[in-house]
């Protein structure tokens, strides 16, 4: 399933949604996050504040990732920070990241060129990307090559949509060896299956809710196939259900319920519920969450 996200530009975060035309009162653009995932043993807390330079573009990402066990206190937190260079055209040229925790510090880097105002090759230090167009700018093929190997993965695309979907009655479907993955037409992910044997092992069926993203509230990096824009994401989440089989018992695993709650223009400003996590073992896990993000006028 992984291989397949892949195909849509992103990294397992799924999966398509354009913007929705809102009626809104004001601009509005993100200004950060906080995910709360709270047990009995522990408080997992995962925020972030975006920054914006003077014209309007994106100029950085600050995360602060930290774990709170209960009776104990925090523990290592790890700060991540990334940030965008333009050019001066308004192109985004390079990206750095830097993780920096009491373990460990790590960076890495992204550079992007483009040809004829279109994202044209994103280099990650070790693989690059390759990306072609039609005559019309349109998507066509993502090529992704690795330079230790020099292996090569060739992505086709129709209509910014890999041309391995199958389009069917409901939506599109994607078959890779022992998985299949079942999106609607907007592309939002609906179900996804495993087998072994040609036995079915693993499924999961999704509810997601296709307007009002936060990440629709953050500019778009100009040059770049919808495929690697800021309005092609996943939808918000409302309900994810989990089914295990062994020798043809199935049983209910795992089960995530969220209740979105938007703001007067349409976006999303808090998703509140709870997940319970490997109900069909000793080792039973029920977790609240929350889901909270924040705006800022402009």
């Amino acid at each position: 399933m992984r291989q397949f996200l892949a195909l849509l530009g992103i990294s397992f975060c799924f999966l398509a949604c354009e913007k929705t035309e809102v009626a809104k009162t004001e601009r509005q653009r993100l200004s950060g996050y906080k995910y709360v995932y709270s047990d009995a043993a522990k408080r997992d807390v995962y925020s972030a504040v975006y920054s914006y330079d003077e014209n309007g573009n994106l100029a950085s990402e600050a995360q602060n990732d930290t774990t709170y066990l209960i009776g104990v206190g925090q523990i290592v937190p790890v700060k991540t920070t990334h940030r965008y260079f333009y050019d001066t055209e308004g192109f985004v040229i390079k990206k750095t990241s830097e993780a920096l925790s009491i373990r460990l510090t790590a960076n890495t880097e992204i550079t992007y060129t483009y040809r004829n105002g279109l994202l044209s090759l994103e280099d990650f230090g070790n693989n690059v990307r390759e990306y072609r167009y039609n005559s019309l700018g349109e998507l066509t093929t993502a090529i992704f090559t690795s330079k230790t190997s020099g292996n090569k993965t060739v992505a086709e695309y129709l209509d910014d949509i890999p041309t391995d979907l199958i389009k069917t009655t409901e939506g599109f479907t994607y078959l890779q060896d022992n998985e299949r993955t079942f999106l609607d037409s907007d592309l939002l992910l609906r179900r996804y299956e495993k087998f072994s044997n040609d036995e079915l092992i693993f499924e999961q069926d999704y509810t997601l809710q296709k307007s009002g993203l936060p990440q629709s509230a953050l500019p778009n990096f100009k040059g770049f196939p919808k495929i690697k824009a800021f309005d092609y994401r996943k939808g918000i989440e409302k309900e994810i259900v989990t089914y295990k089989s062994t020798e043809g018992i199935r049983v209910l695993s795992d089960q995530r319920i969220l209740n979105p709650e938007f703001d007067q223009n349409g976006y999303l400003i808090k998703n509140s519920g709870h997940e319970l996590i490997n109900q069909e073992t000793d080792k039973s896990l029920y977790r609240e969450l929350l889901f909270e993000y924040y705006y800022e006028n402009y």
